[in-house]
């Protein structure tokens, strides 16, 4: 069965945005994606890349707990 896709499900945000969710700098959000470490963005045009919304929540919701302390 497939899945209907929705305006709302295919959401792209700006990597500063994605990288404010993830709490670090979009430099190092770019060097997580170099690294395999975080979601692969999309080329929305020429020079301008995003990031689909629900997969950068899906990776955050992923990420290992830890219980140090921040």
């Amino acid at each position: 069965m497939q899945m209907m896709e929705t305006a709302e499900h295919l959401r792209v945000i700006p990597p500063k945005e994605a990288a404010d969710r993830a709490g670090v700098s979009v430099r190092t959000l770019q060097r997580m994606v170099r690294e395999g470490r975080a979601v692969t963005p999309v080329k929305i045009s020429e020079g301008r890349i995003g990031f689909y919304e629900h997969e950068v929540q899906a990776w955050l919701a992923a990420l290992p707990r830890t219980r140090e302390a921040a």
